[in-house]
């Protein structure tokens, strides 16, 4: 059973330059870092600044990576998926070493949401300018630092619920995007 899923450079520098200049010109809203989730010491987990933008607006560019979600998961993951409807927002995710932004152990779920949980979460890197700190760890039990999500274009699709941080962003900027695939409720037995 796999925890996480990986593509070397599934987008191309052109591409991903315009993924991103169209983040920067047509988001929809960024998020309240005042509302995130907190550590036992109060301070917040994530400091990265993070914009929507919602699906029905940036699909066009990122279609592709919808069908190699779909297939990944029917081959390695099994999930009961919903499609991405035009109302998710997916975020962009802007770390600056200017504050050491980072984002702390965290798991991807909305206890808020009755019917649905967070089954998949999809990162891109969509870094095209060099940066240092910023690596992606998962825990499973161990923590470790995930090597096939650090170039340009790299995706990475892993389970939602297993821990997850990205480490202090030391120099640059590190750009990347979150998609959070849903699927019908975890039923667990008693």
């Amino acid at each position: 059973m796999y925890i996480y899923w990986h593509w070397p450079k599934f987008f191309e520098t052109e591409k991903i330059n315009q993924i991103v200049n169209f983040c920067e010109q047509n988001y929809d809203d960024v998020e309240d870092k005042t509302k995130g989730a907190k550590d036992y010491n109060n301070n917040y987990k994530k400091s990265s600044t993070v914009k929507y933008i919602y699906w029905n607006k940036i699909k066009h560019l990122l279609d592709d990576m919808q069908d190699a979600v779909i297939d990944c998961n029917y081959h390695n993951f099994g999930f009961d998926l919903n499609n991405l409807t035009d109302s998710i927002a997916v975020n962009y995710n802007n770390y600056s070493s200017d504050y050491n932004e980072q984002y702390d152990w965290h798991m991807d779920f909305d206890l808020k949401r009755p019917l649905l949980d967070t089954k998949l979460t999809l990162l891109i890197n969509v870094s095209t300018n060099d940066y240092e700190g910023g690596q992606f760890q998962l825990n499973d039990g161990s923590e470790f630092t995930v090597p096939e999500f650090s170039g340009p274009g790299d995706m990475i699709l892993f389970r939602s619920h297993v821990l997850h941080r990205v480490l202090p962003v030391t120099k640059g900027n590190r750009k990347t995007l979150s998609i959070f695939f849903e699927g019908p409720k975890f039923r667990w037995k008693k």
